[in-house]
């Protein structure tokens, strides 16, 4: 939901930038603590865990633009 916030394009610019900085900490999260819970073959130096990240990277990215459809301004014909 933070994401479809941030690249709606719509409200106050300074909680769009504080939705995509919450948003993208998927980003180093993911990468830090996926060994504690997933073992060290899914670790970001071994190609099923570039693999599996890429995966998880891709499918928020489109949850985030899937959640700023609701945001967008309604446009009268």
């Amino acid at each position: 939901m933070a994401g479809g916030c941030a690249l709606s394009g719509r409200g106050p610019h300074w909680a769009r930038i504080a939705s995509g900085v919450v948003a993208l900490n998927i980003i180093p999260i993911w990468a830090l603590t996926v060994t504690s819970f997933a073992g060290p073959g899914l670790a970001l130096d071994t190609p099923p865990g570039i693999w599996v990240a890429l995966c998880c990277y891709s499918l928020m990215a489109v949850v985030m633009r899937a959640c700023a459809i609701p945001h967008r301004a309604v446009s009268h014909p």
